[in-house]
């Protein structure tokens, strides 16, 4: 929560804090799926596990302002 108010401002319930936190998450997983794409071999395990936690890391930062 602290994070949160110090980046937005103090937030009027624990909402808007989890969705801070949520978006913040998104980003984070999509950097580290794109990471995984760029490292990794092509049709290997790793190519596959970063497309797909890119993919689901997109819906994040669009639920966390929802929240």
């Amino acid at each position: 929560m602290r994070a949160c108010d110090n980046r937005i401002g103090t937030a009027s319930s624990n909402g808007e804090a989890y969705g801070y936190w949520v978006f913040v998450l998104g980003l984070i997983a999509g950097a580290v799926g794109i990471g995984l794409v760029l490292i990794s071999d092509a049709a290997s395990r790793e190519r596959g596990a970063g497309v797909v936690l890119g993919a689901v890391s997109l819906v994040l930062p669009l639920v966390g302002p929802t929240i």
